[in-house]
């Protein structure tokens, strides 16, 4: 069953001031139609000067003049779509080295999409809306394509498109991608509902009524493509033809054999009566230059017979040719004339010529077999790469490590006899590192450093941050101080406490006030301004892990004897705890973390965390990470609006990003200033994450 692939546009015009720039730019050749390859540029810049103009010009230009020369190539979809994103790539560097203005990065937004066949590859920057819609079943599955691409947090112009994607949409799957301000209008919309139930046509013309019908003073353009079965009509097959019989190709055999019998009949005819050879002129039946394997090998049969052929069985019949026998001596003659010494000569070349030729023969079919087994393992190889790209696109992240493993099994199978075969072979295990690099989802980060503990701190000193007012709050053990950080500004205050109960164990932030607890069990209320702490009375044992407030009410995780305690709110504390687990499959030993939104998230110390909501354990789970967890410290979540979850492996140096709705994979995100992140908070809102890491508190951005 054929596949066709259908495209719309959505476009409307209500910004009369003009205070963005929004554009579609849409290639196609006309001679081809819907056959030909289909190149999309999209483009949405919060800004109206001058400059930005000339930078969408230039790609515009140079998309069509690279659409022009690559459109008719058959060539791979991800190559063609690779030279694509090097040329534009190219023509944003040669204008920012001529341009004198500065651009802002941050406010363009620029994807590239190629479609053809059944294709579809993407590259950009920035944040555009988009949905991928892939058909499962009676039901759809909904993916974040641009958030697949690898696009670092500083665009870099030299090669301003530095990430892409590309795969095969399947009947029935639907992409969508717009402007930023399809996002705030995406619930009124009912954008997936209705990409889900209508043609692409369809869907496209009541999005661009209802986006009217809000009579909204904004730009709006965006492209909806689906991907649909076409059946495919019978096919004629037509007659063969009668094979035609040439009389003359008969004529041609017959005298082909006549000729070999005349080549032939001098060899073997019957020589009972000779003369010496050596005193008669040279016969007439071949000349001196001409030459037959065959005959020669007649020739040489029948000599060999008659020099077997005893001298007296000619006796009675030539009396001349006895006596000359006896004249030479018998026994010291010979039957080979000069003619026939040549011929011997001349076929002992012939057999060493086929000889040596036939060895060459042999060893240059091996090597052809050889390389030709040598290709047929490269293009697997290269074929499972392929595959693995696309289930990762599809978010099948262990069929992608299944089909990774599978390519370089194959490519560390191959032979490097040769260069050009040895280079090959060494590119593409780059190109299966890069592919291990995508699914392990591995970012390297740039942490900004907020603070520090005090010189000559302990390991593990600085801990235990929590946010409060918009500062970020750290506790410093070793100078018994509290940390304060406006991250806005990088101003940093501390302020003293006494320890006469314990040292501080756990800290979290209230609505107005900080929560701390020290390892005697005593829970202390801190002032946001002064740091001043009151005591609370007390709520805990000094095993206490973590703990955080939510909606009024404290939860705190105690490892050693395996509870999670909920306190209600009583006066300006928290009352006696109460146990939250009814049902588990798994004790609460061992834990080191806890985070809330409406659902209770739990960590363990080997690398586990599990889900609870109302008590019981929920039929959830995070999907694997490459390499393996096994050390988790801390959990962060802040509320339910934001699907993230973040943990620190102190063990791999590095923080772990999932997705809560269903445990995928977001991120691990790793630096070389990371020596072991111990504790992690964040700002959902902001996007941004606290870790304190060998007692200095970073930050860097949420993906």
């Amino acid at each position: 069953m054929e596949q066709t692939i259908r495209l719309a546009e959505i476009e409307v015009s209500r910004d009369i001031e003009q205070e963005r720039i929004v554009g579609l730019f849409r290639y196609q050749d006309e001679k081809l139609g819907t056959k030909s390859p289909q190149l999309l540029l999209m483009a949405d810049i919060a800004s109206s000067l001058y400059v930005y103009e000339q930078l969408l010009d230039t790609l515009n230009d140079a998309a069509e003049r690279v659409y022009r020369q690559l459109s008719s190539t058959n060539t791979e979809p991800m190559s063609r779509f690779e030279k694509i994103v090097k040329r534009l790539n190219d023509a944003v560097s040669q204008f920012v080295a001529s341009e004198p203005s500065e651009m802002n990065w941050g406010r363009v937004s620029l994807y590239v999409f190629e479609i053809h066949d059944k294709s579809l590859c993407v590259s950009g920057i920035g944040h555009l809306s988009n949905a991928f819609l892939q058909k499962a079943g009676d039901s759809y599955r909904t993916f974040d394509l641009f958030g697949s691409l690898d696009v670092p947090a500083v665009p870099d112009t030299n090669k301003l498109f530095s990430a892409l994607v590309c795969g095969d949409m399947k009947p029935g799957d639907v992409f969508f991608a717009g402007t930023s301000n399809f996002e705030r209008l995406r619930g009124e919309l009912d954008l997936v509902n209705k990409l889900k139930s209508l043609p692409p046509v369809s869907a496209a013309l009541e999005i661009t009524q209802e986006i009217e019908r809000y009579s909204t003073d904004e730009d709006f353009a965006g492209i909806v493509i689906s991907c649909n079965a076409v059946q495919q009509r019978p096919t004629t097959i037509a007659p063969k033809s009668e094979p035609q019989h040439s009389g003359q190709s008969m004529q041609d055999l017959y005298k082909r054999e006549k000729a070999t019998e005349q080549m032939l009949s001098p060899s073997v005819s019957n020589k009972l009566v000779e003369k010496d050879t050596d005193d008669l002129p040279p016969s007439p039946r071949r000349s001196q230059t001409s030459f037959s394997f065959v005959a020669l090998l007649a020739e040489f049969k029948n000599t060999l017979k008659q020099r077997k052929r005893s001298p007296l069985s000619n006796l009675g019949k030539d009396a001349t040719t006895l006596a000359g026998m006896r004249n030479m001596g018998a026994g010291h003659g010979t039957a080979l004339s000069k003619t026939r010494k040549r011929q011997l000569i001349l076929l002992g070349a012939t057999l060493f010529l086929i000889a040596i030729g036939g060895l060459f023969w042999n060893s240059h079919t091996k090597k052809q077999k050889a390389l030709a087994l040598w290709n047929t393992q490269f293009e697997q190889a290269q074929d499972r790469r392929t595959r693995a790209e696309s289930s990762l696109l599809y978010g099948n992240e262990q069929g992608a490590r299944n089909l990774l493993q599978e390519a370089r099994t194959l490519a560390n199978g191959l032979s490097e006899d040769e260069n050009d075969l040895k280079e090959k072979k060494t590119n593409l295990l780059n190109e299966l590192d890069a592919v291990a690099v995508k699914i392990r989802r591995n970012v390297v980060v740039t942490p900004v450093q907020l603070a520090s503990a005090s010189l000559g701190a302990q390991p593990g000193a600085l801990r235990t941050p929590f946010i409060l007012g918009g500062n970020i709050y750290a506790i410093d053990q070793s100078a018994q101080s509290i940390i304060r950080v406006d991250p806005s500004q990088t101003n940093v205050q501390r302020y003293p406490f006494t320890a006469d109960s314990g040292e501080i164990v756990a800290a979290a932030g209230g609505a107005t006030t900080g929560l701390l607890v020290t390892s005697g069990g005593n829970a202390l209320s801190m002032n946001p301004t002064t740091g001043n702490t009151t005591s609370l009375g007390s709520i805990s044992t000094s095993t206490l892990a973590a703990m955080t407030i939510y909606n009024r009410r404290l939860y705190s995780l105690n490892p050693q004897n395996g509870t999670l305690l909920r306190h209600e709110a009583s006066g300006s504390g928290f009352g006696a705890g109460t146990s939250y687990i009814k049902q588990t499959s798994t004790p609460l030993t061992n834990t080191s973390g806890i985070a809330i939104d409406s659902s209770v998230y739990v960590s363990w110390s080997d690398g586990r965390i599990k889900r609870y909501l109302s008590g019981a354990e929920e039929s959830w789970s995070v999907a694997t990470v490459d390499p393996a967890v096994t050390s988790i410290s801390s959990i962060w979540t802040d509320s339910a609006n934001h699907d993230r979850i973040v943990a620190t492996d102190p063990q791999g140096k590095r923080i772990l990003v999932w997705r809560k709705s269903d445990g995928a994979f977001i991120a691990q995100l790793t630096s070389p200033n990371f020596q072991g992140p111990t504790y992690v908070t964040g700002d959902g809102e902001k996007k941004k994450l606290y870790v304190t890491d060998n007692n200095i508190l970073w930050e860097l951005d949420l993906p």
